[in-house]
This record gives C-alpha cells, sequence and structure tokens, in this order.
C-alpha cells in the first residue's frame, strides 16, 4: 500500500513540475496575448476552407469588401469569454452594409459542446464560419492567438489586429474597435 502511494504522489508530482493542471490567472494569461502581428500590412494568404452549413471561403472572397475576421474556437476558454462581446460586435457590424464579420474555427475541437453549432445555440447568435480542423488557415495567416480579431481591407491587406475583448472593462472595447475601423475605412481602399 504504502508504495502505491508513493507512486502516486511521485506522479503527481512529475505533473505538477510539467505544468500540468495548473490554471493561470488573467495576469499570466495577459503576458501571454500578442500585441502585434507580424502580418499586419500584408496580404492575406491563399487559402480556401469549408463553411459551416456549406460553401468554401477563400482568399478571392475578400477583394472589395471590409471584413473583420476572428480566428477562435469553442474550446478556448478566452473565445467563451470574448462571445458576448463578439455577439455585441456583430450587431454592431451588422449595421454597416459595407463591413461584414466572419470567423475561422480553428481545430476540430468543441469544448463541452457537441460542434459549433451548438456553441452558437447556446450564445443566442450565429457567423459565418470556416472550418480549419488543421490550423492551416490559422498558421498561413500568421495567427498565434485566440481569439484574434483581424481587420482586412477590399484590397486583401491585413489593416488591423487586436485580441480578447473580454479583457476589458465594459462595452468599450467594441465601440472603439468600431471608431477604429471607420478611421481604417475613410483612410485606406
Amino acid at each position: 500500500m504504502r508504495d502505491r502511494r508513493e507512486l502516486v504522489l511521485g506522479a503527481a508530482a512529475v505533473l505538477a513540475a510539467a505544468g500540468f493542471g495548473k490554471t493561470l490567472s488573467n495576469d499570466a494569461r495577459a503576458a501571454e496575448r500578442p500585441t502585434q502581428f507580424a502580418k499586419l500590412g500584408q496580404r492575406i494568404p491563399k487559402f480556401q476552407a469549408p463553411l459551416l452549413g456549406g460553401g468554401v471561403l477563400r482568399d478571392g472572397d475578400f477583394k472589395g469588401k471590409w471584413s473583420v475576421v476572428l480566428f477562435w474556437g469553442a474550446w478556448c476558454p478566452d473565445c467563451v469569454a470574448d462571445a458576448p462581446h463578439t455577439a455585441a460586435l456583430a450587431r454592431a457590424i451588422a449595421q454597416d452594409p459595407s463591413l461584414r464579420f466572419l470567423t475561422v474555427h480553428v481545430d476540430n475541437r468543441f469544448g463541452r459542446w457537441k460542434g459549433i453549432k451548438e456553441f452558437y445555440a447556446e450564445q443566442g447568435f450565429a457567423l459565418p464560419t470556416a472550418l480549419d480542423p488543421e490550423r492551416a488557415v490559422f498558421k498561413a495567416w500568421g495567427v498565434t492567438w485566440t481569439p484574434t480579431y483581424l481587420v482586412v481591407g477590399p484590397d486583401r491587406v491585413i489593416r488591423d489586429f487586436r485580441t480578447d475583448f473580454s479583457v476589458l472593462p465594459g462595452d468599450q472595447g467594441i465601440k472603439q474597435y468600431l471608431r477604429d475601423i471607420a478611421v481604417l475605412k475613410a483612410s485606406k481602399p
């Protein structure tokens, strides 16, 4: 019995040393969030990804229209925390016919949901969503964090980058983001 207990305690110590089961505080997570995006100012890469519900999203689909693209995952705690902000942003963008909002779901994991449709049903909103189960689009675009929001101009150039809205107080992040997009739209093609 003593040997078994020592084995369990030893295994627990190894797992703890490896960081297994460790929950990062918001401060520690904040230190991991990127503050810059390497491909800002660059054209989006050639890609294609199936859309939830049918069809395919391609790089050519971005020509001629301003777009906000959210890279996220239902498995991602930060993305789940951002969902109310994502819904608010989607509602605001829906009021602007010159701007669209779409998402890229990264990985083939869904957290506690069976799939993306179940996630959207619980959250009370749905967005056009490309599926990226192998992270091919995520990697090609140079994304390193979820959630990541990118603004793509009608010339298919990435014009703006930001991460989680949920780390900002109230809805000020969304309002400021929309003002920033308006400035971009006024100054770029």
